[in-house]
């Protein structure tokens, strides 16, 4: 089986994961990294089938983080193609649901959640990408969307207060939202692993890098999505966990 992982600077962390995976684990998958800074993202275009590098520049920047010369994703060469990062962030809209959510006083429809969720991720480009590469039908599309905010590691994030008293429940709820909306979209959803969120829509602090960082993570948590990822692709397609 062929994965390709495709991401911008949030790869890094599962491509430093991967270290920390038994080889054993890896028998039958065969994984290529193809990513490259968020800045790049806006020189590549889904042309011809193909995820396709819009200048030299980009391409050779692909190129040599994917080792093996790659210099455009086409997805009939691989089993899999899994967008990590991606400029595909949630957290542009979770604590804004979260603080109604959590909020006994008020109430979101179902509805009105995942309608707030796809407009975000569909107004992305990346993100559309990954729609056409999945109606396309030549590859399985999964997502593994940036995480949260690492918490206490950057600047003090706008305080909502609703949404600092999630519950385990309520994340429960976004999360399954956001897999329906990927899931129509004939997409997969590799999530962040919940018990890894703390203090209502931030990152607990053990799988971040040193402060003044908020965004990235490290090896830790990137073997922890690359585990997610190898157990997704191994399931069948279209299968309930996925």
């Amino acid at each position: 089986m062929k994965v390709m992982l495709f991401g911008d600077s949030h790869l890094a962390a599962v491509r430093r994961g991967l270290a920390a995976i038994p080889p054993a684990r890896l028998d039958g998958v065969e994984l290529q990294f193809w990513g490259t800074p968020g800045n790049r993202f806006r020189h590549i275009d889904w042309q011809d089938g193909r995820i396709t590098p819009l200048d030299e520049a980009t391409a050779n920047a692909f190129a040599r983080f994917n080792g093996q010369g790659i210099r455009a994703l086409d997805p009939v060469l691989y089993d899999a193609v899994v967008f990590v990062g991606a400029r595909i962030r949630p957290g542009a809209v979770i604590p804004d649901l979260l603080n109604h959510i959590a909020d006994p006083d008020r109430y979101l429809t179902r509805a009105y959640i995942k309608a707030v969720i796809a407009a975000q991720f569909r107004s992305l480009s990346t993100y559309r990408m990954a729609q056409a590469m999945a109606a396309a039908g030549k590859t399985r599309v999964l997502l593994n969307p940036i995480s949260l905010s690492t918490h206490r590691a950057g600047a003090a994030p706008r305080p909502y207060a609703m949404a600092r008293r999630a519950s385990r429940a309520d994340i429960a709820l976004l999360w399954s939202a956001m897999a329906e909306v990927l899931a129509e979209d004939g997409i997969g959803a590799i999530l962040q692993p919940q018990d890894s969120v703390v203090a209502g829509y931030l990152t607990d602090e053990r799988y971040g890098l040193p402060p003044g960082d908020d965004a990235h993570k490290n090896a830790e948590y990137g073997a922890l999505i690359l585990e997610a990822i190898l157990q997704a692709v191994q399931r069948p397609a279209g299968s309930p966990d996925q």
